[in-house]
């Protein structure tokens, strides 16, 4: 009976007689753990709103900078000026709300 109950997404299985302190703490537990999924979510839903702010222009820079490569890098690489890398990358970290490209990338580590 409890390998069906997990199997069908029970998160605990409490025998009989149930202390009530137990009942109790799986119930705090299980609330904990529901609001963290919850906020995981939300930091995730919020991410994924950001980038869709981004051009794609603006995806291709990020990609290669997260990659740590140099803003000159990445203007040879695409094609363009280094000022309008320098551009791009402020405007970046300016719709994901960070200040470096570390900030960056710990950031997009929540989508995932």
């Amino acid at each position: 009976m409890a390998v069906e109950a997990l199997k069908q997404g029970a998160s605990e299985f409490l025998q009989k007689p149930i202390v009530d302190t137990s009942l109790l703490d799986q119930i705090a537990a299980l609330i904990k753990t529901d609001v963290e999924k919850r906020e995981k979510w939300h930091k995730a839903e919020t991410v994924k709103t950001q980038l869709s702010h981004l051009t794609s222009r603006e995806h291709e820079v990020m990609g290669l900078i997260l990659t740590g490569k140099l803003n000159k890098q990445v203007a040879y690489e695409l094609g363009i000026a280094i000022k309008t890398v320098e551009v791009h990358r402020s405007r970046i970290l300016e719709k994901m709300n960070v200040r470096s490209a570390l900030a960056l990338s710990h950031l997009l580590n929540h989508i995932q």
